[in-house]
């Protein structure tokens, strides 16, 4: 395996295990802010939720980039992962909206 594909493989795996940790923490937060009735666990439980959809964007762009040009993409598909920063980076104002609402 060429040192690119490993670190591409290296790099997918690490972020599965991200979603995994950001799932797990993002459905603790919710019950445990919903059993005590606290809006900013709540708020933390939220976060987590849009976190875990940046980070599945971020892994969707990660195997969007291993592969290779084709003939509708002649660059390769690097040109996604800016484009995931920035819905990712709305995701978060969203969330600062609510925060703001909330308090």
């Amino acid at each position: 395996m060429d040192p690119r594909a490993a670190s591409n493989h290296l790099e997918q795996r690490t972020l599965l295990m991200s979603l995994v940790c950001v799932v797990s923490i993002a459905l603790g937060s919710l019950a445990w802010g919903l059993a005590i009735e606290s809006d900013v666990v709540i708020l933390n439980g939220v976060f987590s939720l849009v976190s875990l959809i940046g980070s599945l964007l971020y892994l969707t762009a990660a195997r969007l980039v291993a592969r290779p040009a084709d003939r509708r993409f002649q660059f390769g598909y690097a040109h996604v992962e800016p484009m995931v920063n920035s819905v990712n980076a709305m995701l978060v104002l969203v969330i600062c909206i609510y925060a703001f609402i909330n308090g």
